[in-house]
């Protein structure tokens, strides 16, 4: 087999690098909810939260730049 195949072949072996997630959501002025995001993360203002809260972002809003659940 040629070099060029070991050389593929090597690289199937080496490991992907695990991916870090930050959950964002993304707010206006009015406390609105704009946009979410988990990776490659778009200019804007936003909090920084878990994944369970991303998960149900429309369960919130923004009260004085805070997660507030809407009752």
């Amino acid at each position: 087999m040629s070099n060029e195949f070991w050389a593929e072949f090597n690289k199937l072996l080496t490991p992907i690098p695990e991916v870090s997630l930050e959950y964002r959501i993304y707010y206006n002025e009015s406390g609105d909810i704009t946009g979410c995001s988990m990776q490659d993360h778009p200019e804007g203002t936003h909090l920084v939260v878990s994944k369970e809260e991303y998960d149900h972002y429309f369960l919130y809003r923004i009260v004085n730049g805070a997660l507030k659940k809407i009752e």
